[in-house]
């Protein structure tokens, strides 16, 4: 654990929560006041969870961590959050107006059709599950559209926190590829690997294995600076990037069977809440008891 956690870090135990917890708090209100664009308020859920997980939906974010990984990192994850409610989807109606337009979208493009199901008397319903493409994949290359431009909006207006939040990505996200010890290019790596050629800035590498890779992730970067300029819409967006990502998101898939299990809970109470008793230092690598 100790390898991929970068700057400045805490462990969150039960003497620093309200500390940190102030401190997230402190971070959604500066996010909401100092994004360049008009942001709606938003209610903070936080947690200390096993896992890091900053999510949102209209009106709430999430933030589930073991670690307080400082005021930076933090202010530019909720201002992602914030963002993701002013720039794409910008609304729950539109986001799954969008993904199902581009479901139908790439269906037509494949000469599919779905089939209608009765459900009563007077109703039908289509059935889409002989789909080659899941619904769910829709929705994911649709945040990973509103994450690339959000992301390039933080990098032009917030420099300073995009910094924290691709030394985060970069440094973090491809340790964790790497200790899947996959032969292949992930669905992460290919979407990050867009990032060094749409910011000259960057001056880190995402390497592909494959060279067919290399060709999808040139398609991914002509897609997404179409869609910055207005050449192209969303929807037809996130139907070009559905088909780009579709075999690396089964491929994925695969890969997670057998090591998927149910959430972890307490054993005694059932909670998916934890309080940390002990964790790894990752100065020293020895055992911390709190």
């Amino acid at each position: 654990m100790s390898k991929p956690i970068q700057g400045n870090v805490e462990v969150i135990t039960k003497k620093n929560w309200k500390r940190i917890k102030q401190e997230v708090e402190d971070s959604v209100l500066r996010a909401w006041r100092n994004s360049k664009l008009i942001v709606p308020r938003m209610a903070l859920d936080f947690r200390v969870h096993f896992q890091e997980v900053y999510a949102s939906s209209t009106g709430r974010i999430w933030a589930f961590t073991p670690f307080w990984r400082g005021r930076v990192f933090t202010d530019v994850i909720m201002m992602h959050e914030f963002l993701h409610w002013a720039i794409y989807p910008i609304d729950l109606w539109k986001g799954l107006s969008d993904m199902f337009k581009a479901r139908r979208m790439l269906a037509e493009d494949l000469k599919w059709k779905p089939t209608n199901k009765e459900t009563d008397l007077y109703g039908e319903v289509e059935d889409w599950s002989g789909f080659e493409y899941d619904i769910t994949e829709f929705s994911f290359v649709q945040n990973i559209l509103g994450d690339y431009l959000i992301n390039l909006h933080i990098h032009d207006n917030h420099p300073i926190l995009f910094a924290d939040l691709w030394k985060f990505l970069y440094h973090d996200g491809t340790f964790y590829e790497q200790q899947k010890q996959l032969k292949r290019d992930s669905t992460f790596i290919l979407y990050l690997s867009a990032y060094p050629d749409l910011l000259s800035d960057i001056k880190e590498e995402v390497t592909l294995i494959d060279p067919k890779s290399e060709k999808d992730k040139d398609k991914i970067i002509d897609i997404i600076v179409e869609v910055r300029h207005g050449r192209m819409s969303k929807v037809y967006a996130i139907k070009e990037l559905t088909k780009i990502f579709h075999p690396y998101i089964v491929q994925d898939q695969k890969d997670s069977k057998g090591n998927k299990g149910a959430e972890p809970k307490c054993p005694k109470c059932g909670h998916d809440e934890f309080e940390v008793v002990g964790y790894e230092d990752p100065k020293t690598g020895k055992w911390v008891d709190v």
